[in-house]
Formats: structure tokens, C-alpha cells, sequence
């Protein structure tokens, strides 16, 4: 997905602090700038990850848990370091 926004429209999701990805519940997002709000919705590109239900376009960096992200196989191999690929497909 594809948003166009006007600075200060900008200006108050930073003051809010919001997250437009998280807020319009979208894998990835592209913002820019512009004079008029814009949005353009596109498939995501990628794979969907089984762990956040997001696209990703690092599916499968990380050989010891090839279905997952990058940053998720990391989260897994810290929190969960004797875990295998194996013993999540049971």
C-alpha cells in the first residue's frame, strides 16, 4: 500500500505517535509526501510469515527456521534457543 500525505497530516501522526502501518493494518506501507492525501492499495509482495500473519520479503533467511522472517527467526532462536524447525511442524 501506497499513502500519500500532506506535511501536516504527518505532523499529527507524529504527535500522536501512531503507527499508520499498524493503524490501517497493512504488511507493508510506502508514505510520502504531497499536496493532496493519496492512497493506492497494492498486494503486498512476498510471503506471509506464520508467526505475525505479515508479508515479508525475508521469508526463509534464516536456515534453521525457514518459514519464518529474519527479525521473527531471530525472536524465536533467543527466546526459545533449543527449539527446531522440526518441533513446530508437529
Amino acid at each position: 500500500m501506497q499513502v500519500t500525505l500532506t506535511e501536516k497530516q504527518m505532523e499529527v501522526f507524529d504527535h500522536l505517535q501512531l503507527d499508520i502501518r499498524k493503524l490501517l493494518m497493512v504488511s507493508q506501507l510506502k508514505e510520502t509526501k504531497g499536496q493532496e492525501t493519496k492512497v493506492e492499495v497494492t498486494h503486498a509482495s512476498g510471503q506471509v510469515d506464520p508467526r505475525d500473519r505479515l508479508y515479508h520479503d525475508d521469508i526463509g533467511a534464516d536456515t534453521k527456521f525457514p518459514m519464518f522472517s529474519k527479525k521473527n527467526a531471530e525472536i524465536v532462536e533467543h527466546d526459545f534457543p533449543d527449539l527446531t524447525s522440526e518441533q513446530l511442524e508437529d
